[in-house]
């Protein structure tokens, strides 16, 4: 038999393999980590090699003793980063909160950037409530988010959070989600509400419904987010599941609430979507996210409790990045890349973020290490060939990583 003709039977059979929902690729196992083994549990770098080129840049110090250095309150807890780049500027939303995690009161706070290094004072972007909602219950209400903004296709910026109970943690509690927009001077409009949770509506919130605003162009550009269920789907957990109105977009058996935590999402090179939440869960979409493959936890990824962060590089390949050791008593270190030509086989480990200070505050549930990772929202690109990458550090300190989309392979190293 001549190598073409093998070739040809064995990319027939990848195929029917494919088809037929078997097989690295498919449904039943969306993509695979293939090695070297996980690193040295003990070591804040794994025992990994490095990433070559990557610089590091921290965002945001907290500091209780000179507070007019960080944020001007001396709060301790930082967490939960998101980031877009959009009009020549990298804009990055964090949640602050004085000391602890889901505590009252967490606000959501944004800074602003030219270049992934100079990074301006934190605004507060959606202060936490408390006050009284329209019927005259009192509130009080954080604010928190699982995916940060959305440039939308009209040209508008949209940044988002979620107010929800402090008091909680029950899916689908609170008031809802909340929008407004940034302008390119960087000032901001009003805040409205877009989705709502269960028990609230226009007539009860603290905040005009979107759909209120004066201003078309917002509208419009609200309800394009609305519309994108990639995006959406990112609001699973504080929604409480899927909206009353959506259709059953879930393939297959099993308990999407336990399963569908911070997803993100990348694009394979023949237009699937491959899914990624908390603690390795995957599912694949040939629709954009109206329909998914029964979820399954990829092969070989460590199944943290922190977040995967997955896309196509400039390069044209793909860069999975996360936690590989995420162990009692909560340790999450060191953050890693590893890489694929076909988005499905990813190999190649490399370190990141491998130092690991001294946690200096205390706080409920801080967990030690560079977590909650997020790359860029949306389509914006900043110069040059980069992966960029936002993450905490011990849940109080906020840190940017430009990782060289060519450089970061063994091939390279």
């Amino acid at each position: 038999m001549s190598k073409a003709s093998y070739l040809l039977i064995l990319a027939s059979v990848l195929t029917v393999m494919a088809t037929d929902n078997v097989g690295p690729g498919s449904p039943s196992e969306p993509l695979r980590y293939v090695g070297p083994p996980l690193p040295q549990p003990y070591a804040s770098d794994g025992g990994l090699r490095l990433a070559v080129g990557v610089q590091s840049y921290q965002v945001f110090r907290a500091s209780r003793l000179y507070p007019e250095l960080s944020e001007g309150r001396g709060w301790t807890y930082n967490h939960a980063p998101m980031l877009t780049y959009w009009k020549g500027h990298f804009y990055l939303e964090f949640t602050s909160s004085p000391k602890d995690e889901s505590a009252w009161p967490t606000q959501a706070l944004m800074t602003t950037s030219p270049d992934g290094r100079r990074w301006t004072t934190p605004e507060i972007t959606f202060p936490a409530f408390d006050g009284k909602a329209k019927d005259g219950t009192p509130i009080q209400s954080p604010a928190y988010q699982r995916m940060g903004f959305y440039p939308a296709p009209n040209g508008r910026l949209l940044v988002i959070s979620h107010y929800g109970y402090w008091n909680t943690e029950a899916p689908g509690t609170g008031p809802g989600h909340a929008v407004r927009e940034i302008h390119e001077d960087g000032t901001r409009g009003p805040i409205y509400f877009i989705r709502y949770g269960e028990g609230w509506n226009a007539s009860r919130s603290f905040y005009p419904d979107y759909t209120a605003s004066k201003d078309a162009g917002f509208v419009e550009a609200c309800r394009d987010l609305l519309k994108d269920r990639l995006v959406t789907d990112q609001w699973f957990e504080s929604q409480g599941g899927y909206p009353p109105d959506a259709y059953a977009r879930v393939l297959g058996d099993y308990d999407p609430k336990a399963q569908r935590k911070a997803l993100s999402f990348f694009r394979r090179q023949d237009g699937t979507v491959v899914g990624l939440w908390k603690k390795a869960w995957t599912a694949i979409s040939t629709d954009d996210g109206r329909t998914w493959s029964k979820p399954v936890q990829a092969t070989g990824v460590s199944r943290t409790f922190a977040k995967l962060w997955g896309q196509r590089t400039l390069d044209g390949r793909f860069a999975l990045l996360y936690d590989p050791q995420d162990q009692p008593p909560g340790n999450r270190w060191p953050l890693a890349v590893t890489t694929s030509d076909d988005g499905i086989t990813f190999g190649d480990m490399l370190c990141v973020h491998c130092e690991v200070p001294l946690r200096r505050y205390s706080g409920n549930s801080k967990n030690i290490g560079p977590q909650y990772l997020r790359g860029i929202e949306g389509p914006g690109l900043p110069p040059g060939q980069y992966l960029w990458m936002v993450y905490s550090v011990n849940k109080e300190d906020i840190w940017i990583s430009k990782i060289p989309c060519l450089l970061y392979t063994s091939r390279c190293v």
